[in-house]
């Protein structure tokens, strides 16, 4: 399988563009179900994220409503 068709694979997989499909491709050596596996790995640790940032924005905004 060419490059551009293992980027598009990861792509019609993952909803992320080109570029975040390539970058991904390129850190594990072109391996497309490892590629899978980091794409997927850093949306939970984003999830995470954005879950716990929102929490305290909400903690915050009862603690001025009070």
């Amino acid at each position: 399988m060419d490059e551009l068709a293992k980027i598009d694979l990861l792509r019609e997989r993952t909803g992320v563009g080109y570029k975040e499909a390539k970058i991904a491709l390129d850190r594990v050596g072109g391996d497309v179900v490892q590629a899978l596996i980091l794409i997927e790995e850093e949306r939970t640790s984003l999830d995470e994220d954005l879950q716990r940032k929102g929490r305290k924005i909400l903690s915050e905004v009862k603690t001025i409503i009070k």
